[in-house]
Parts: C-alpha cells; sequence; structure tokens
C-alpha cells in the first residue's frame, strides 16, 4: 500500500505528466519534445493533450545507444512498479485534462492541432 501512495504521489508531482507536459509549455517545446524521442504521431490535439502526449511518449522508437542496449530486461516488480506508474499518470492526465477542457477546447478551435512534423 505504501508502494501504491508513493507511486500515486511521484506521479502527482512528477512533470512527466502528459498534462503537465502540454499544457503549460509551447507548441515548439511539446514539439521538440516528441520528435526528440523519436515520437510515431504527426500531431497532438489540444483537447485531451495530455493523454494523447503520454500515448505518443509510450509508442516513441528510442535509439538505442551502448548506456541501452537492445535486450534491457525488467524484473516482473520493475514491469509492475513501471505498469503503475503508468496507470497513475494515465488517470491524473484524464483529470487534469477533463478540468482544462474549456481551455483546451477554445485552444483546439483557435488554433487546431499541434503538428509534429
Amino acid at each position: 500500500m505504501q508502494k501504491v501512495i508513493a507511486i500515486f504521489i511521484v506521479g502527482l508531482l512528477s512533470t512527466s505528466c502528459g498534462s503537465l507536459s502540454t499544457l503549460p509549455r509551447s507548441e515548439q517545446a511539446i514539439r521538440n519534445s516528441l520528435v526528440k524521442s523519436n515520437s510515431r504521431c504527426s500531431y497532438i490535439p489540444y483537447v485531451y493533450s495530455g493523454l494523447v502526449y503520454d500515448s505518443c511518449y509510450l509508442n516513441a522508437g528510442y535509439e538505442r545507444t551502448p548506456e541501452y542496449p537492445e535486450n534491457i530486461t525488467y524484473s516482473d516488480a520493475d514491469a509492475r512498479s513501471l505498469g503503475a506508474f503508468l496507470a497513475v499518470d494515465f488517470v491524473l492526465s484524464g483529470v487534469v485534462d477533463t478540468f482544462a477542457l474549456s481551455y483546451t477546447w477554445y485552444m483546439q478551435n483557435r488554433y487546431g492541432s499541434i503538428a509534429l512534423d
């Protein structure tokens, strides 16, 4: 239980939360972040941008380096912790995106989606 609470607090305060990575940042900063991670997404809508950002970041094709070889293996505990963090991150992003819906709806109608190409 303590582990779940710790993951929740880290997710809440983390700047890797999708909504905190998209709402206060400029289009160029969002674009640079996803292009740097070799994201396979071509655009991000403003509406629910945090959830879309998380999805794009999860499906990014990171380049392999000597520090991170292709055959990385994770223990079951690592996989469970990562899964719990992602679940918390997606839930929190969804909640924040829902509260910001009036703002993001306006931005979407005024400017369209954020192009990543």
